[in-house]
């Protein structure tokens, strides 16, 4: 892992260095005192750390040691964009950070992230056993309103396999107001040179494999979960959310619903109260690593 200090605000620019060797673009946060644990954060898959740098610093200012790495082909990495081999990649990748978090405070507990599309990630990776300490969940896209329909799965998997696999899909989330309805946003979604619009037809085999992986992993859960749904999101199904969530395996699990948000919470103009309580949520942790 290669580190350097950047005109980023409070976080350093390290580098990653994944299983394969590719290096994962992270921007980290450092709490001023004492650490209280890691959270690593899985993004959505238009967005980027460049998105969610004010809830990083909220979260640090608390004790938390935030670390938020681009998603490979996304973001500030390079590479091809919007590709990937295999959904088993990203999870790979996901268990990486999550690894680095575990050495630089070993004793302190670990929480993933997952916001948006990120949500499959970060829960398919809780799932597992002694791998993280709590799982957060921000508008997840574990039941999506955009979704990929049989046919279309059908098809891709199937170019996929016949050698297609790097063909361009525009993503179809392409009105910034399906984020947000503050205009200063918009634009900056607008301008955002780092924002995805299209993934290959094989990160799309690979998302619809996620779907499959996160749905079991769901009812496999045993650490905490909190998830925080947008009432006035377009792009999360929040009633098919509900119900996936009501068979999550976890004793204790919290679904809280903002009625007025939009479904990035980081760009409300409440989310001070919103990310204060997910700061609360995750006070109680125990210190001590658990397993």
């Amino acid at each position: 892992m290669r580190a350097s200090r950047a005109a980023l605000g409070e976080s350093a620019v390290l580098r990653v260095i994944a299983s394969d060797g590719a290096p994962l673009f992270c921007r980290r946060y450092d709490p001023p005192g004492a650490v209280r644990g890691a959270i690593v954060v899985c993004p959505g898959v238009r967005s980027h750390s460049g998105w969610y740098g004010w809830s990083c610093r909220r979260w640090a200012e608390a004790g938390w040691r935030v670390w938020f790495a681009d998603r490979r082909g996304a973001g500030a990495n390079g590479g091809p964009r919007g590709d990937v081999r295999h959904a088993e990649r990203l999870l790979t990748d996901v268990r990486h950070v999550l690894h680095a978090a575990r050495r630089t405070d070993p004793r302190t507990p670990a929480v993933l992230c997952g916001i948006s599309w990120g949500g499959k990630l970060a829960a398919t990776v809780a799932a597992e056993p002694g791998r993280c300490d709590g799982v957060m969940l921000l508008a997840p896209g574990l039941r999506a309103q955009v979704r990929v329909g049989r046919l279309r799965g059908w098809f891709v998997t199937t170019a996929t396999a016949l050698g297609g696999g790097r063909a361009p899909v525009r993503i179809p989330l392409e009105d910034p107001r399906l984020f947000t309805r503050d205009e200063a946003f918009v634009r900056f979604i607008e301008r955002d040179p780092l924002a995805l619009d299209a993934v290959t037809l094989r990160f799309t085999t690979a998302s619809l494999e996620l779907d499959r992986r996160a749905d079991a992993a769901i009812e496999r859960l045993s650490v905490p979960v909190l998830t925080l749904l947008a009432g006035q999101d377009e792009i999360v199904d929040n009633p098919a959310t509900r119900r996936l969530l009501g068979r999550c395996g976890s004793a204790d699990a919290t679904v809280r619903l903002f009625p007025a948000a939009r479904h990035t919470l980081e760009f409300e103009p409440d989310r001070a109260a919103i990310f204060d309580e997910a700061t609360a949520w995750l006070q109680p942790l125990s210190p001590e690593r658990i397993g």
